[in-house]
């Protein structure tokens, strides 16, 4: 492992990926509802830390052309990629630093921010390196700024730590590099559990969790377990840690959460309810849960605004229908939520003719509110951006399209009607690029183009779990997906800014 990596498994670069809950919007939204007072949505400052491939940090600067951007990371790769995709962009508000979290402790160079975050870093690293990145957030942040920190969270990791550990060593044990060290370590790993080893008896989820874990994609793979700092962290740890840089906890970034433990069943509510102190009732939370990631939103200065101003900032939100849901069955991290249509079904018919504030929505703005942020956890609804700036937008979901028609992973594209991405599968992004290139919008031609871009980069159509391999069925697969494209997707992408 090379010095600058500080034991962090560089081989392969991180994924390409967008994360909903690092928008702007999203935090101000969670830590509202919180009753805690947001940073500015709007001429804002906003870095992260650890900006990975910088993916994520391009498509929010497009949402955010009159705020200014920021992303550090110490992988050159990450950063040449994240440059290339800003300039074919044309964004000129965000910039990319290749640098070193304990350099920076020592030096800071880049100002204040109102948001700073840092996804997948914290509990990959270090002590010593948290330290340094307490420190840089100590100089980072302004009075009032949001820090979101997401980390693998104890007690749900507890069965993991095992698997964790062996298949790091068993990587350096046999000199491998990481892909060969991914197939190899979980072959060893069904050895081990084959030989009758006491540990499987000892943790009996283990077994289950590498059945789900060797599913996944081997990048990400390499990413969550091969480091040699590798540390699920309680709650309180961090908090702790983030007092050093004068955060408090404001509030979940993963939004149903912060309606707990009044959405768990009532003996478990009676039992967190039992205790005043709000960091051991969190983690109390945790246990009952078996709470395996957080997303931590922390503020400097936390406070809360008058409750008239309270009130009237949620009152005048205004929420975009992206898509009804199916059911009222809301997935969490704490199980299955099952929701009263009569509550739901109403701010869903409503939405459907047009944008609505939360006033407009509801006499009774708490179970509204409430409703709300489950709809808008699950993808139907997303918050409206005011005055939303589309050009830089379009021009940045243009430049997602082509990439991903010569074969760039991207699975996202930037909303401007509601300040956040929107998943984008790989047919949907080579159509968009089709449209780009003049195809005709019918079927027929779309169709034909969808398959012709997925023969250049080798990859087949799928229907129902299963590539397609004969010309025929390969053709009539593409016309299908390509009118639905143009039936639904294309219209939800022209309502929502995605495209033109």
């Amino acid at each position: 492992m090379s010095h600058w990596s500080h034991g962090y498994n560089t081989a392969v670069g991180y994924t390409y990926q967008f994360y909903k809950e690092t928008t702007p919007a999203w935090m101000d939204w969670a830590v509202r509802i919180k009753g805690f007072k947001a940073p500015q949505t709007s001429k804002f400052r906003y870095l992260e830390l650890g900006c990975g491939q910088g993916f994520g940090l391009n498509l929010i600067a497009a949402l955010y052309p009159d705020s200014d951007f920021v992303g550090v990371d110490f992988n050159p790769q990450h950063i040449a990629h994240a440059r290339d995709l800003a300039a074919a962009a044309g964004l000129t508000n965000v910039r990319f630093e290749e640098a070193d979290f304990m350099a920076l402790s020592r030096n800071w160079p880049y100002g204040q921010f109102h948001f700073v975050v840092l996804h997948g870093i914290y509990s990959w690293v270090s002590e010593t390196l948290r330290g340094a990145i307490c420190s840089c957030l100590d100089q980072a942040l302004l009075s009032g700024a949001l820090a979101y920190v997401s980390y693998n969270a104890m007690p749900g990791w507890i069965s993991a730590l095992p698997l964790q550990k062996l298949l790091q060593r068993h990587q350096i044990a046999r000199g491998l590099s990481p892909l060969p060290a991914i197939d190899q370590g979980f072959a060893f790993m069904d050895q081990l559990s084959s030989s009758g080893a006491a540990l499987f008896n000892a943790l009996p989820q283990l077994a289950k969790r590498m059945e789900e874990t060797v599913k996944k994609d081997k990048s990400y793979l390499i990413q969550e377990y091969l480091h040699e700092n590798w540390h699920p962290l309680w709650f309180s740890q961090v908090c702790a840690e983030m007092e050093r840089a004068k955060l408090s906890f404001a509030g979940s970034a993963t939004l149903p959460e912060n309606y707990l433990p009044t959405l768990l069943p009532e003996q478990m509510r009676a039992l967190v309810m039992a205790y005043d102190d709000p960091t051991f009732s969190q983690e109390l939370i945790d246990c009952l849960i078996n709470q395996a990631f957080r997303r931590d939103l922390f503020q400097r200065g936390l406070y809360k605004p008058w409750t008239a101003n309270q009130n009237q900032g949620l009152l005048q939100s205004r929420f975009v229908l992206i898509k009804p849901p199916k059911d009222y069955q809301f997935k969490t991290t704490f199980g299955e939520v099952n929701a009263k249509p009569e509550i739901y079904q109403p701010i869903i018919d409503a939405l459907a003719d047009g944008p609505k504030s939360v006033a407009e929505l509801g006499q009774t703005p708490t179970s509204t509110i409430q409703a709300l942020t489950l709809l808008l956890h699950n993808g139907s609804v997303g918050i409206e951006a005011p005055q939303a700036e589309t050009r830089k937008a379009l021009a940045f979901n243009q430049v997602v399209a082509r990439a991903a028609a010569q074969g760039a992973p991207y699975t996202e594209l930037a909303s401007a009607n509601t300040a956040c991405g929107i998943a984008a599968g790989t047919p949907s992004l080579m159509l968009l690029n089709a449209l780009a290139e003049h195809t005709p919008a019918t079927p027929e031609a779309m169709g034909q183009a969808l398959a012709k871009q997925l023969s250049a980069i080798g990859r087949q159509l799928v229907k129902d779990g299963q590539p397609l391999t004969e010309p025929a069925q390969v053709q009539a697969e593409a016309v299908k997906q390509a009118q639905e494209f143009l039936e639904t997707t294309l219209p939800l992408y022209k309502r929502l800014g995605v495209w033109e």
